[in-house]
């Protein structure tokens, strides 16, 4: 069976989610551009309104030829509770008949996915939708996901961590790119890690002394705790401070 991922991507996060299941699953994959200039405050929000009147827009490629491929990943962002104008115009320009079809999607915490995840299985004519997920960093979803009878699986734990940095495993240097730390302060984290353990949550690792306030969001946003790796010797109280 041959397998393509096609994606519509605005900020990149969906551009992530295709790429790391393109790599998990040794598939084709295919980026859709919008020719509209998307980019600026008035842009999105006269985006917002042509995914909520689902304009059609020009796209390149203009068409995908999906002949010789029977499973389809389809991947947009939510705009406005709908999906984008450049995946809504694919979609009426492709022939879906006889394709097994995945729809996955990426939005913002305040949002709702469902009514872009329904609305993408109404326009997919001919198209068996064999399963849907979405933006697994607003949900908990179990780590494996089985995406139908053919046996593929895609492991939900390696794409939400995608382009991620393990702090209890990172370096120096490595940890030393995030905002707000340095390379002296990155030197005595990783003492202190190896002194102290593993840190057990992303919280245990931000609410180190030395991170400012304002770094604090962005920084838990790059950052990941593998969990069966977050066991510690002889540590009482997950709140500790490292003095930088």
């Amino acid at each position: 069976m041959k397998t393509l991922i096609i994606y519509y991507s605005g900020s990149g996060s969906t551009k992530i989610m295709a790429r790391t299941l393109s790599m998990h699953l040794k598939a084709d994959i295919i980026g859709i551009k919008d020719l509209k200039n998307r980019e600026g405050f008035a842009n999105r929000l006269l985006s917002s309104i042509d995914a909520f009147r689902e304009s059609k827009t020009e796209i390149s490629p203009s068409k995908v030829d999906l002949t010789d491929y029977d499973l389809i990943y389809v991947g947009t962002p939510t705009w406005a509770n709908k999906p984008t104008p450049a995946i809504i115009t694919l979609i009426d320009r492709c022939n879906w008949k006889g394709k097994d079809v995945i729809l996955f999607t990426t939005m913002n915490k305040d949002g709702s996915d469902e009514p872009t995840i329904e609305r993408l299985e109404e326009k997919m004519q001919n198209g068996q939708i064999v399963v849907e997920f979405d933006d697994f960093e607003k949900k908990e979803i179990k780590q494996e996901v089985k995406i139908d009878e053919k046996n593929h699986i895609v492991d939900m734990e390696e794409l939400n961590t995608a382009n991620k940095i393990d702090v209890n495993f990172a370096d120096v240097q490595t940890i030393s790119t995030l905002p707000g730390l340095n390379i002296i302060m990155a030197k005595k984290i990783v003492e202190y890690r190896n002194i102290n353990g593993l840190f057990l949550s992303k919280e245990d690792f931000i609410n180190v002394s030395g991170v400012k306030d304002h770094f604090k969001d962005k920084i838990s946003s790059m950052i990941f705790i593998k969990k069966n790796n977050t066991e510690k010797k002889d540590v009482q109280s997950k709140e500790r401070t490292v003095d930088l």
